[in-house]
């Protein structure tokens, strides 16, 4: 089930959305075609810390920053939970603070319009979470060699017997192991390369992806959920 419940924040074209699906509430913050507004008066509006790291960065990267941290708030919010500035590791993975167990995605565009989505759960499952913009599924399309970075070829014969899930195949698979690299990493602190993901089956009635994982002789089995919105897919998984 999705609730949409979107709305404008005051007049920064920003707009946000609560997505309900199974046991995660997803958060959705979106922003339209960003004026040439300063970016850190955006920062000082919302209460927004930027750290050292996005100081110096480029307007795009400030910009994906400041609507993750804002999604990250709503989803804060909804569990009674005060925001609060969530550092990274050294590898720049979120660090989040037990009991909690979240995950973040954005993804923004030259143009300035970005989404951001964010996700908290408080039980000892671990969450991974990827958004996309549905036209990016044009680059494997354009770039079909850039389908091997991602797919082993025992996956892309398998996905040959699939009945195709959509046009967004590709970008589905992608955004999904996007997903899974998160939640392992978050679990079990192993950084996973895209092609130690193997997919294996699908279920387009539940809108579900299959994948398997060999990780030091243990064979960790994820279920990846994906919603396919107006402007962008969204993946998400949890692992116990």
């Amino acid at each position: 089930m999705i609730t949409d419940n979107s709305k404008q924040i005051k007049h920064h074209n920003l707009r946000k959305e609560v997505i309900l699906s199974n046991t995660l509430s997803l958060h959705k913050i979106s922003i339209e075609g960003y004026d040439n507004q300063n970016i850190e008066e955006l920062y000082q509006h919302y209460a927004i810390q930027i750290p050292n790291r996005i100081i110096q960065a480029a307007k795009k990267r400030k910009l994906e920053f400041l609507i993750g941290r804002l999604a990250l708030r709503s989803a804060l919010n909804a569990q009674g939970i005060e925001y609060f500035n969530l550092v990274n590791d050294k590898l720049g993975a979120p660090i989040w603070p037990e009991p909690l167990h979240g995950s973040l995605s954005h993804t923004i565009d030259n143009s300035f319009f970005g989404s951001a989505i964010a996700t908290i759960n408080i039980t000892n499952q671990h969450v991974g979470i990827d958004i996309e913009f549905k036209k990016n599924q044009l680059l494997f399309n354009q770039q079909p060699n850039m389908i091997n970075q991602f797919l082993n070829s025992l996956e892309t014969k398998n996905i040959e017997v699939f009945s195709p899930i959509s046009s967004l195949l590709y970008l589905i698979i992608f955004s999904a192991k996007e997903s899974i690299i998160k939640a392992v990493y978050s679990k079990y602190g192993k950084i996973l390369n895209f092609l130690e993901i193997q997919l294996m089956d699908y279920c387009k009635e539940n809108k579900k992806l299959y994948f398997e994982i060999n990780l030091s002789n243990l064979i960790i089995k994820v279920e990846v959920h994906y919603l396919i919105l107006s402007l962008e897919i969204i993946t998400y998984c949890m692992v116990n």
